[in-house]
């Protein structure tokens, strides 16, 4: 009799919470099915009270997560996805794999966003290695989210990977990371084919890219100068011109002293310049690329006449150049040189499409030295003075 008593005990203890869980789902639908015409602070409500009266509710914890989380409250957002994984591990067996997707997108993206990196990389892993969520970009998630949190290997491995299973997933900024990481592994090769792929997709230009792309490029001696220096470009769109050659100096003297010019001479540097601009090919090369063209076209316009192809060229370039206010510059002076405009007679001419130009230089760092000389081009098409607050002014009008 005690042995029959034993066993009805548990069964009747799962067909209790089997319809307990059953009933308080078949409730919660409805709930939401009745409340889709509510406004979200009335439907918050309802869900929240819901959730207060049938605390081993997993579906009713995530939709108050994913609210926490659309408002910022990350806390919070965790505190019920925390829960939301207890439930979910107590009876597996009745949920979904979309359960499954749910809780851990839910608690990658939380994390991440609290700075715990880490723990990111572990929850955005358990999706890209369950099949059926495989082939997503979460891989590539979880890969930054372990760099950021300082571990490399792990995002190295699962980077490798990865690429290696859906390549054509990967977006500029996952491609960014991972060169990065190929570098400090020493993998050339398979970092000539990312660098490649990384402008192929519209990646633009970073503060560091020049010293990767030296290393990547090592062989090629003029080639891997060329890039090295547009890091010195970047940091003068930014910094000062001399914060910008300490750091090429600091950094690459040893790379660069072979032409025997001393860099800390502001002369000998502009000579350093010269030279290597004219080791790179004619613009019409068909060999030519985006840092060639950049160096070609910044020696014509100091030494030579230019040409209309010189601001096709360039204007072709704008996905690698779109965060680089010397690069814009240059299209302006480009512009400058090859349309003439008469400021007395006020004439229009082609320059004028250009203004947009400068308006972008000034946005992109507004007290940087390039737009300082944008704010002058345009107030002399503004006809504003040049006076102490004519910064001020000539900001109000144009953005």
């Amino acid at each position: 009799m005690k042995n029959i008593i034993f066993f009805i005990i548990p069964l009747f203890l799962v067909c209790l919470f089997g319809c307990s869980f059953s009933n308080a789902k078949d409730e919660y639908e409805q709930l939401i099915s009745k409340s889709a015409n509510l406004e979200s602070e009335d439907l918050f409500s309802l869900v929240y009270n819901f959730e207060l009266k049938n605390p081993n509710h997993f579906k009713s914890k995530i939709h108050l997560a994913q609210f926490y989380l659309l408002n910022k409250n990350y806390v919070s957002s965790l505190n019920y996805l925390d829960r939301a994984e207890k439930c979910f591990y107590q009876d597996k067996k009745n949920y979904s794999e979309e359960d499954f997707f749910q809780l851990y997108s839910l608690l990658a993206q939380v994390h991440y966003n609290l700075s715990n990196f880490e723990k990111a990389g572990e929850c955005a892993e358990k999706i890209s290695i369950t099949k059926g969520f495989n082939n997503s970009t979460w891989g590539y998630f979880s890969a930054t989210s372990f760099y950021l949190a300082g571990n490399e290997e792990k995002a190295y491995e699962i980077f490798f990977n990865n690429y290696k299973l859906i390549p054509e997933l990967a977006t500029p900024e996952n491609l960014k990371l991972y060169l990065i990481l190929l570098v400090n592994k020493n993998n050339i090769e398979e970092g000539k084919i990312i660098l490649q792929k990384y402008f192929d997709l519209g990646g633009n230009w970073f503060l560091g890219l020049g010293k990767i792309s030296f290393k990547i490029f090592q062989a090629k001696e003029y080639d891997s100068k060329l890039l090295l220096l547009l890091d010195y470009e970047f940091i003068k769109s930014y910094l000062e011109e001399e914060t910008a050659m300490s750091y090429l100096i600091s950094d690459f003297v040893n790379e660069i002293s072979g032409l025997e010019i001393d860099l800390s001479n502001i002369n000998s540097k502009e000579k350093f310049m010269e030279f290597i601009a004219q080791e790179s090919n004619e613009i019409d090369n068909p060999n030519n690329n985006f840092y060639k063209t950049y160096w070609n076209v910044k020696y014509n316009l100091k030494f030579n006449s230019v040409q209309e192809k010189y601001l096709d060229e360039l204007l072709k370039n704008e996905s690698v150049f779109s965060n680089l206010p010397s690069y814009y510059w240059m299209i302006w002076e480009t512009a400058k040189k090859l349309y003439s405009f008469d400021f007395q007679k006020e004439e229009i001419t082609e320059i004028t499409v250009f203004i947009p130009v400068l308006k972008k230089i000034i946005a992109l760092n507004p007290n940087g030295l390039y737009a300082n000389l944008a704010r002058k081009e345009l107030s002399r098409f503004l006809e504003i003075n040049d006076d102490s607050n004519y910064c001020q002014r000539l900001d109000l009008i144009m953005f």
